[in-house]
C-alpha cells in the first residue's frame, strides 16, 4: 500500500502529491491536481477528502482560501472561515457551512458596493447593512437574501440611508423605490413624504410634510396624488402651518382645476385655478 510521501499520477492524467496512509491522502501538504483546466487543491486531507485548511483553485479562475471539513458524506466542504475570490473581482470574506455562505460575512462587489451582515444558505439572512460605491448605506433585516433578486437588484423590504442625509425605508422593486403601501422618505432638511412609490418615485396616494409650502413659504402638509415625477397631480389636500387651507384639484405640482383655498382669517375661494393661480370662474 501506499504509505508516506509521494507523487501519484491517475489514469485521467490527474496528480496527488502529497502524504499517503494506508493507501490514503492524508496531511497538510498535498497538493491535488485536475489535468488540462488548472484546477487543484493545496492544503489538508483527511481520508482522501480535503479538511481543515486549504486553498482550492477552479479552472474558471474562481479560487476560495480557508477551512473545510470532512463530513459524514465523504465529501470535503467549505465549513468555518474563508474567502471566496471570484473570476469577476467579486469577493466574500466570512463564515461557510457546507459550501455555503453563512454566519457573518462580507461581499464585496467589483464596482466597489458591499453587504456585510448575516448570511444563511448562501443567502443574507439577518441584519445587514448594504453599502453602495457612492457612499450611500442600506439597513435591513433579510429573509432568505429577501433584499436582492436574481439579478443583484434591491428587491423588498429596505432602510436606505444616503451620504446627503436623505432616508428611505419601504419597498423595492428592481432597485427602485416601488411600494403601494406606507413608504416614507426623509430628507436632511427634515421634509418628508409618506405614501405610494412606483418606479422609484411617488406615485399614488401620499402626504408630504415640506419646510418650503408651496405658495409662500409656509410649513405644511400635503395628503394627495402624485404622478410618476413625484409630483402632486390629482385631488389634494394642502395644510400650512399658518392653517391655510387648499383643498383640490393639482397638476404638475400647483393648484390648477376647481379648488378651495380658506385663508387662516376666515376668507375663501371656491373655484377655478391654472398654474398655481385663480383664474377663471370663483366666488372669494
Amino acid at each position: 500500500q501506499r504509505h508516506g510521501r509521494g507523487k501519484m499520477v491517475y489514469a485521467s492524467g490527474n496528480t496527488f502529491e502529497g502524504e499517503f496512509v494506508n493507501n490514503k491522502m492524508e496531511g497538510d501538504k498535498g497538493i491535488y491536481k485536475w489535468a488540462g483546466d488548472g484546477g487543484y487543491f493545496d492544503g489538508f486531507f483527511t481520508n482522501n477528502v480535503y479538511d481543515k485548511k486549504g486553498v482550492y483553485k477552479w479552472a474558471d479562475g474562481d479560487e476560495y482560501d480557508g477551512e473545510w471539513a470532512d463530513e459524514l458524506d465523504g465529501d470535503g466542504k467549505r465549513t468555518g472561515t474563508g474567502t471566496m475570490t471570484y473570476d469577476s473581482n467579486n469577493i466574500y470574506e466570512g463564515g461557510f457551512v457546507s459550501d455555503a455562505y453563512s454566519g457573518d460575512g462580507k461581499y464585496k462587489w467589483f464596482d466597489g458596493d458591499e453587504y456585510e451582515g448575516q448570511w444563511k444558505d448562501g443567502e443574507r439572512h439577518g441584519l445587514g447593512i448594504f453599502r453602495l460605491a457612492d457612499g450611500g448605506a442600506e439597513y435591513s433585516m433579510y429573509e432568505k437574501g429577501g433584499g436582492l433578486d436574481a439579478a443583484g437588484k434591491r428587491t423588498g423590504h429596505g432602510i436606505m440611508t444616503y451620504e446627503s442625509g436623505g432616508c428611505y425605508e419601504g419597498g423595492f422593486v428592481n432597485d427602485k423605490y416601488e411600494d403601494d403601501r406606507q413608504a416614507t422618505y426623509r430628507w436632511a432638511d427634515g421634509d418628508s413624504y409618506k405614501g405610494q412609490w412606483k418606479n422609484g418615485e411617488r406615485n399614488g396616494k401620499g402626504a408630504f410634510q415640506t419646510s418650503l409650502g408651496a405658495d409662500n413659504g409656509d410649513w405644511g402638509s400635503y395628503k394627495g396624488g402624485f404622478d410618476a415625477r413625484g409630483k402632486r397631480t390629482g385631488h389634494g389636500v394642502m395644510t400650512y402651518e399658518s392653517n391655510s387651507v387648499y383643498d383640490g384639484e393639482f397638476v404638475d405640482d400647483v393648484y390648477s382645476g376647481e379648488g378651495n383655498y380658506r385663508w387662516s382669517d376666515g376668507d375663501s375661494y371656491q373655484g377655478q385655478w391654472k398654474d398655481g393661480e385663480r383664474h377663471g370662474k370663483g366666488i372669494f
